[in-house]
């Protein structure tokens, strides 16, 4: 056998495996597409189990014809293990190649609509990467795969997304903060009752109470939709499962519908979501509220993040930061903004209403209490018609990252609080949080896991601790272990340290 032949005998035998390039497809004329909008065009990575790359191209064009897409462009092709060494493992690709099978070897990621104006950036994948997971769970953390998927491809000439600074943003000035008067849900029915009965004499169209149902804080809620059936819509287009399992729900709180009731019934503390009432059709809310699931911000000008707004938290956070006209914007189908009240928002800068609620009271306690919104100043027109004319400036972006440092140290001085119950008094608690957050960063210290048993640490041990603890204190300033390990040996050491102080407070004998 020549050495041609060898050749191919080798490589026919040769097991398949899971090979990735990014497509640029066209849908053909009456055929359905895979992608929201209008778009003719969309770029989208396939994973195809291939012997080689001429294996990948032949089942690729196979199964875009199958589907009916005619492939436009196709980027390098290159094995997905090879891929993961030269650029990092991404969690959502290794999901997508288990989905590949000897009987399905070709499987497409979601496609993104080309635009003739910008290219949308894709839904979030299940599992994000960051290394304070609770900030990237909170706000939503930055998604690479558009901007990788469009260098990918190389795209060039009308497609290509411009820098998200290419227009500054004009100075705004910054509006008052908002009032916020605390209802019930009785008080909040008689309110849409009344708009309902106005827009009758008016004949226009009805008002309705709706609620954004953050998956995320609520997991339950799919099953809740599928039993109940009210009338919904997600604001993400994905239909993969585990992604829409994560996603923010458009619900109408029907009176009749068990879903109001048991969205009334989740506790508060969990921030399920947010409730307003308005006289638009689901389908043009839900147009509005998904220009908003991702924000630009000054940390990226390719990629933007997850807006998470549908969160009580991030939601008053942005009605303290953002200038009026992006307010104006968010907030354009909403007639009255309601949210539910928890001791985790942001609420020290509206003292009237903090003082009233107990950070460290049981959850019961927060049980119906709802927050009516109403701005202070007249709110400019609330058009929008892109992502990008919703860019964050660099101040705004700050402010965020403060406003979850201060209730990050709130929330910490709580679950302290529960986990001590009466052992320490509440300002012990918030002194504890508070040296932890903000002396963490000079052990290196800045993990939830590693602030936590730093303001335990404060807590049992006294705020001018390590000190008095040798042992703790060279294990603090070590340049042998990695941060993590200084906090599990940290952690380990606790029950010996409360052994040692307990010793030193024993009374001596006379």
């Amino acid at each position: 056998m020549n050495q041609k032949a060898t050749s191919m005998t080798n490589s026919a035998s040769q097991s398949p495996q899971a090979w990735i390039g990014a497509c640029q497809v066209m849908a053909q004329p009456g055929k359905l597409r895979f992608w929201e909008g209008q778009a003719l065009q969309a770029i989208a990575y396939a994973i195809v189990l291939a012997r080689s790359p001429e294996d990948y191209k032949a089942q690729l064009y196979q199964s875009l014809q199958h589907n009916g897409l005619d492939l436009i462009r196709l980027g390098d092709v290159e094995p997905l293990l090879q891929r993961f060494k030269t650029r990092g493992m991404a969690q959502d690709l290794v999901q997508l190649a288990r989905q590949a099978t000897p009987a399905s070897p070709v499987i497409f990621g979601r496609f993104q609509a080309l635009e003739e104006t910008e290219a949308k950036p894709s839904v979030p994948s299940v599992e994000e990467v960051s290394e304070n997971p609770e900030i990237a769970h909170e706000y939503g953390s930055t998604d690479n795969s558009a901007a990788d998927l469009r260098s990918d491809m190389d795209v060039e000439g009308p497609h290509n997304t411009p820098p998200a600074s290419a227009t500054p943003e004009p100075p705004q000035p910054q509006w008052p903060l908002p009032t916020l008067t605390e209802l019930d849900w009785e008080a909040i029915q008689q309110q849409t009752t009344l708009l309902q009965q106005a827009a009758q004499l008016h004949h226009s169209a009805p008002f309705a109470l709706w609620a954004i149902i953050d998956g995320a804080n609520w997991p339950e809620i799919q099953q809740e939709l599928e039993a109940h059936d009210p009338p919904h819509a997600c604001l993400y287009s994905t239909l993969d499962e585990e992604n829409r399992a994560m996603a923010p729900w458009l619900v109408k709180l029907d009176p009749d519908n068990p879903v109001t009731e048991r969205f009334k019934e989740q506790d508060q503390i969990n921030h399920s979501g947010i409730v307003f009432s308005s006289n638009q059709p689901i389908k043009a809310l839900r147009e509005h509220f998904r220009l908003f699931t991702m924000l630009w911000t000054p940390a990226d000008d390719k990629s933007p993040i997850y807006y998470r707004f549908y969160d009580p938290r991030v939601l008053l956070d942005s009605l303290h930061i953002l200038d009026d006209w992006k307010i104006g914007r968010l907030l354009q189908p909403i007639e009255q903004l309601y949210i539910p009240l928890s001791p985790l928002l942001g609420l020290a800068e509206h003292e009237d209403i903090d003082n009233s609620v107990d950070l460290f009271g049981d959850e019961y306690t927060y049980q119906g209490r709802i927050l009516a919104v109403a701005p202070q100043a007249e709110l400019p027109d609330g058009t929008v018609n892109s992502r990008k004319a919703f860019k964050v400036t660099e101040r705004e972006f700050e402010r965020f990252g403060e406003l979850h440092g201060v209730r990050a140290e709130r929330q910490l001085a709580r679950e302290l609080s529960g986990e001590f119950q009466l052992e320490f008094s509440t300002d012990s608690y918030r002194l504890a949080a508070n040296m932890a957050c903000t002396q963490g960063k000079s052990f290196y210290f800045t993990s939830q896991k590693q602030v936590r048993t730093l303001a335990q640490s404060y807590l049992l041990f006294g705020t001018d601790f390590p000190k008095g603890y040798p042992d703790i204190e060279q294990l603090m300033s070590s340049n042998e272990l990695l941060n993590w390990q200084k906090r599990q040996a940290l952690e380990e050491w606790i029950p010996k340290g409360i052994a040692r102080r307990n010793l030193r407070n024993m009374p001596k004998m006379a």
